[in-house]
């Protein structure tokens, strides 16, 4: 989701799809042909059975970015690996609450602080979401995973009673 100004977000996404390609194109991605034919058939089935799509770019079929017209319920439905993204534009992220199910563990994010993350999850109280971590940090492992802390999860306490 991009949340903004119309002029802003048009202007944000220019400057991000062209750095992601590059990181791409520097870490040399090289892209397997099953993965490429399942963008291909999940952008198909997304432009069937969806509310349809603005526009859908690709500049070596690495990276696909999908703007939709808008933001439905089932859209978990149009996943695939290997750089299929989909996007829109919202006023602000309560929009998203609506979507959020419990297949959703983590939201990464990017120009949002604390409080603002904060807020939104008191204020929508989502289905889903256990974490929320910067772009780039969604692999990152913690102690706490899925809304669980790891170690009073899998410890065994053997309690003794001394009276």
């Amino acid at each position: 989701m991009w949340i903004g100004k119309k002029e802003n977000i048009r202007d944000s996404r220019k400057i991000f799809w062209k750095n992601l390609q590059e990181v791409v194109k520097q870490k040399q991605y090289e892209l397997q042909p099953l993965i490429a034919v399942d963008k291909l058939t999940t952008f198909y089935s997304q432009a069937i059975l969806s509310d349809g799509i603005i526009e859908a770019e690709t500049e070596d079929n690495r990276i696909w970015h999908i703007e939709m017209k808008s933001l439905f319920e089932d859209i978990d439905k149009f996943h695939s690996s290997g750089g299929y993204f989909c996007e829109f534009p919202a006023a602000s992220l309560t929009e998203i609450s609506r979507i959020i199910n419990r297949k959703y563990q983590t939201l990464a994010y990017y120009g949002f602080n604390k409080s603002e993350l904060l807020a939104f999850m008191q204020l929508n109280r989502p289905a889903g979401i256990d974490r929320m971590v910067p772009i780039g940090h969604t692999a990152d492992f913690s102690l706490n995973w899925d809304g669980y802390d790891l170690i009073r999860t899998l410890s065994r306490i053997c309690e003794i009673d001394a009276r």
